[in-house]
């Protein structure tokens, strides 16, 4: 049986809009977009350099003409945002909705690195980013997040195994696996020592858990078992989000950092206004910027499509589960946020950033198609929103 990662790439693969590639350790990985270094415009004196809206350039000859080529190797990251309140660390869950939320969980192993993003705020700047999409997505709403005197509740999750363990317990995972038990048994275990409440959802199974969890992995994940084969995962998500569990892992195999991870959302606005001309209508700078050529993605848009699928499945509606979503999959366009090879490279609120259901069609504020008017197809009618 094919893994959901497994249908999502046979499905885009077949619409001609995303490549994989195999690095050299093996990683399935989303190929970088093509890099624009030069902007086509004509200059006049070979060599000569100016800088444009913080971005440096040079007078090169290509071919039998000189143009402008850029030189700096990114556009300056600033961001006029405020990081929001970081909790001291806690491993305990404080007071709070404890149901229908979404609780953020920061996972390190026994004997890993531990860089305490519960207490630097880099989680919660990364979740405030997050919800600010949903809450443009739905004007009025915002996703209700677990939180303490106003602040992110972050909990810390020390796990009692190392990142080789865990990896290893990946192996199990595979269907008709006889190697013990799976890998969610352990998951529950663990959560239940830490005072959370989570029940296992195995393959195939629909959710039954009235909380959702985001996990900041201070490592890397396992293999996963895609079309009757072993696929290295790295630096990636554990791709699982119908348990109501979203994980996303911030280290590659040889326990190096995954870039870019930011509290803010990739671009900024300062990167786009450097590079567009909104008098000209047309780029004047390099696009995309070069934090976001990186094949892993900022994290926050890998914890935002997973959130997706916890919005989807809705409690009582045991006729939308897995299968649905796989059905409608093949059929979303570059402009859905849940298409793996969605349009993200625009600042957070540009019209022409991936949205929810852009079709209104298959899972939110459906407006056409055989779906109308059923509200367990349509994710506006999830227990997770509350009002803004």
């Amino acid at each position: 049986m094919k893994s959901r990662w497994g249908l999502m790439i046979a499905a885009v693969i077949a619409s001609g809009s995303f490549s994989t590639a195999v690095d050299s350790n093996g990683a399935d990985a989303q190929m970088a977009p093509k890099v624009t270094t030069s902007t086509g415009v004509l200059c006049k004196t070979l060599g000569s350099t100016r800088v444009t809206r913080g971005v440096s350039w040079k007078c090169i000859r290509r071919g039998k003409t000189l143009r402008w080529q850029r030189t700096s190797s990114s556009v300056p990251v600033t961001t006029t945002s405020i990081k929001p309140k970081a909790l001291e660390r806690a491993v305990t869950d404080r007071p709070g909705a404890g149901r229908w939320d979404v609780k953020y969980l920061y996972v390190t192993f026994k004997g890993g690195p531990d860089n305490r993003r519960d207490e630097t705020g880099e989680i919660a700047g990364m979740a405030s980013e997050v919800n600010r999409y949903f809450a443009l997505q739905n004007p009025g709403y915002k996703l209700r997040y677990d939180t303490f005197g106003g602040a992110l509740d972050v909990q810390h999750l020390p796990l009692p195994i190392s990142n080789e363990e865990f990896r290893d317990l990946f192996l199990r995972y595979r269907p008709g696996s006889t190697l013990g038990p799976p890998l969610e048994h352990y998951i529950e275990t663990w959560l239940k020592d830490a005072g959370l409440e989570w029940r296992a959802v195995l393959s195939g199974m629909r959710t039954e858990n009235q909380r959702a969890y985001v996990w900041i992995v201070e490592g890397s994940r396992g293999p996963e078992f895609v079309n009757d084969t072993w696929v290295k995962m790295v630096c990636n998500q554990w791709d699982n989000e119908w348990s109501s569990i979203v994980m996303r892992f911030v280290r590659d195999l040889d326990g190096n950092v995954c870039q870019p991870i930011t509290t803010y959302w990739l671009p900024t606005d300062a990167q786009w206004k450097a590079a567009w001309s909104e008098s000209e209508k047309r780029f004047i700078g390099a696009w995309p910027p070069a934090e976001t050529l990186s094949q892993y993605k900022w994290w926050g848009q890998t914890i935002i499509r997973g959130l997706i699928i916890v919005l989807i499945l809705q409690p009582g509606c045991v006729h939308v589960d897995q299968s649905t979503v796989a059905g409608f999959w093949d059929s979303l366009s570059r402009g859905d946020m849940l298409n793996y090879a969605a349009d993200v490279d625009r600042p957070l609120g540009h019209p022409t950033l991936a949205s929810l259901d852009p079709a209104r069609k298959y899972y939110f504020k459906i407006n056409n198609g055989p779906w109308v008017g059923d509200r367990c197809h349509d994710a506006q009618y999830s227990p997770y929103w509350e009002a803004a």
